[in-house]
């Protein structure tokens, strides 16, 4: 992306800027006044007071020039924020009462404490977890949710109340909120609760914020960030979900948030506009199917996704819709519970089933998927945008990535709204927040930690970080200048063994027929292939690559590999490979005893490099290591082959 400056002496000059470059792509700049020697004799202001052509300019709204003296440059400079906050070291520490420590409500608790900006007090009516807390300095105080008449009073000399409690005692907390004048958050994703919610928020001193959050909350500013872009709209589909890693059950689902708001999601009506009309539909109906990464997913209605998008594209927008993705098959058992085993009215047992039957993981992926179509310029445009988050450690406490972005979500609005960015009373709707001063946000940075991506894929492939991890080396991403993982260095007689075993395996690989050679590229171009995306992913983190040229160069590796197995045997089936082994062998030897340079094929000792043809290249942090020890382990059948992988 190309970013402009307003280093522009002359209003015509701003003004021409501003027609031919998008607001999105223009930053403030102005050298110290007086530092270009010269007053326009017209208007006897110094030449590079610039700010004032930009004041000036009536046809700009105030949203674009907010974006041109602020905005863009949270955005370019995303650690601009944090330099500014250590700078303000007098600022006073926002107080925040936290209702509610379940899996989320814990979440945003160790985000706050870690921040070092929010003094957190908990409210709960679990002892137990009450105590957790108090170790870790935590404020904590008792409540009972059948008694929410007490909370008032817990509420005094607090800034802000976030409700992350059941939603049975959303309108409990607003009220008290209102009658304390602090502002409120909540995640609640029932559309009842959020409708009475609203109607607190009409009288009220504060800000009142229902269903910050992921969804809803961030897949709104998403759809109406991508909506903003459009002439007229005609289709907006919103897909969220929240996915195991590993399934390994039916449903193809484990517990990673409220069983209370999961079931209200399967159980509840949903809000949509289909045909310029908003209507409600039945949940779990309306099933779609789709692929990603070589993955394939399903996705079906569910209630509370779209947040307040109903109301805010009512008339704007011909189709609107919010889907939960899910692993395939995963929807026709839970309408199997919820409608034909008759659960969805009797859901205090349904709750009791899942949570007796599926075990929690920290280990998922939030998958965010959301498309927006229309005319733009005359032309019918579509627009996508497409996120995996994985989870991570936050405050030396592991969290799961629906925890992670549901939490980070909450906080990235609790940040704005005490700096004074947001509405500051009444009622304020997610899709009011501009989506890149929240990416640009400390909180959702969180969620994108290069560090924890590095790691958590490594472990995806299989990879034992204790034998690579440690001090002494320290890469930084070249996405955001953080550092990726740390990585011992190698001792003398670590590199000494590498450089041995590199030598044995090159003498031993050298003696294998070269079907034999082909036939085990072969097998370890097909380690690579299923593992693709984790190879892209660290190519991404590595090298700064977009997804998708990752994914083309572990590909192109891939084909790369088929292109040199060809090369060694082109025609003959693998068995047929082996059965000739030894009688094509002498003709792919030179006389000197080396092998031709078309057929070579190294593989370092110590791992962490392939090379076909002195060409391809793939270093993965250890990453690609495992891949060969998989390929190794699983290659049988003949001694000829597997002895040429000895030492690899």
């Amino acid at each position: 992306m190309s970013i402009f400056d307003t280093c522009v002496y002359h209003r015509p000059g701003i003004e021409l800027l501003l027609k031919v470059i998008p607001v999105d792509n223009i930053l403030f700049a102005s050298e110290m006044i007086g530092a270009v020697r010269g007053i326009d004799p017209e208007t006897g202001h110094h030449y590079d007071d610039t700010r004032r052509y930009i004041d000036s300019i009536d046809w700009l709204n105030e949203a674009d020039r907010g974006k041109i003296f602020e905005g863009n440059a949270r955005k370019v400079y995303a650690r601009l924020r944090t330099i500014m906050i250590k700078a303000a070291k007098a600022r006073r520490k926002s107080r925040v009462a936290l209702v509610g420590a379940g899996k989320i409500g814990d979440a945003i608790a160790h985000l706050l404490r870690q921040s070092g900006d929010y003094d957190v007090l908990v409210l709960d009516q679990s002892e137990a977890r009450l105590r957790m807390f108090a170790t870790l300095g935590i404020s904590t105080l008792p409540l009972d949710a059948t008694q929410p008449e007490s909370l008032p009073a817990a509420l005094k000399g607090c800034d802000a109340v976030i409700n992350a409690a059941p939603f049975y005692i959303t309108s409990a907390v607003a009220l008290a909120a209102q009658r304390e004048g602090i502002h409120y958050l909540d995640l609640s994703e029932d559309l009842e609760s959020a409708r009475t919610v609203k109607r607190i928020a009409a009288d009220a001193k504060s800000a009142f914020m229902p269903q910050c959050g992921l969804a809803p909350g961030f897949v709104s500013i998403v759809a109406q960030h991508l909506a903003s872009g459009f002439d007229s709209l005609r289709d907006v589909h919103m897909r969220v979900g929240a996915l195991p890693i590993y399934p390994s059950n039916s449903l193809q689902y484990n517990l990673t948030w409220s069983t209370d708001g999961l079931i209200n999601e399967y159980c509840n009506r949903c809000e949509a506009i289909i045909d310029g009309e908003r209507v409600e539909t039945q949940p779990l109906e309306e099933v779609d199917r789709f692929s990603l990464d070589g993955i394939d997913y399903e996705a079906f209605n569910t209630s509370g996704g779209l947040g307040t998008l109903c109301e805010t594209l009512q008339g704007k927008v011909q189709n609107l819709n919010y889907k939960t993705v899910r692993y395939p098959g995963h929807r026709d058992i839970v309408k199997t519970l919820i409608r034909d085993l008759r659960l969805g009215s009797r859901r205090a047992l349904l709750k009791d089933v899942l949570e007796t039957a599926l075990p929690i993981t920290y280990q998922d992926v939030v998958l965010v998927f959301v498309t927006v179509s229309g005319m733009k310029l005359g032309l019918l445009t579509q627009e996508t945008y497409a996120k995996k988050i994985y989870g991570q450690t936050v405050d030396g406490k592991r969290l799961s990535a629906i925890q992670l972005t549901t939490a980070s979500g909450l906080c990235v609005i609790l940040d704005l709204l005490m700096e004074g960015a947001l509405p500051q009373r009444g009622l304020v709707k997610q899709e009011e927040i501009d989506l890149n001063v929240f990416l640009a946000n400390r909180f959702w940075l969180n969620t994108t930690s290069e560090a924890m991506n590095v790691l958590d894929t490594l472990k995806e492939i299989g990879v034992d970080i204790a034998r690579h991890e440690g001090r002494g080396l320290e890469p930084r991403s070249p996405i955001d200048g953080q550092p990726t993982v740390g990585l011992r260095t190698t001792t003398l007689d670590e590199g000494s063994a590498v450089l041995e075993r590199a030598y044995a395996a090159f003498h031993r690989w050298r003696t294998v027929p070269a079907p034999m050679r082909g036939e085990l590229v072969r097998r370890f171009g097909n380690e690579l292939r299923t593992r693709k995306a984790q190879l892209a992913r660290l190519v991404t983190l590595e090298a700064g690559k977009i997804t998708a040229g990752s994914a083309g160069r572990s590909a192109g590796d891939d084909r790369h590999l088929r292109f040199r197995r060809g090369a060694f045997a082109p025609t003959a089936r693998p068995d047929d490979r082996l059965r000739a082994a030894r009688a094509s062998h002498a003709r792919n030897v030179a006389p000197h005893g080396r092998m031709r340079d078309h057929h070579r094929v190294q593989l370092s000792g110590g791992g962490l490099g392939l090379e076909c043809g002195a060409r391809s290249r793939l270093r993965q942090c250890g990453g690609l290591e495992t891949v060969r020890e998989d390929a190794v382990d699983r290659i049988g059948g003949a001694g000829d082959l597997r002895a040429g992988c000895v030492g690899l």
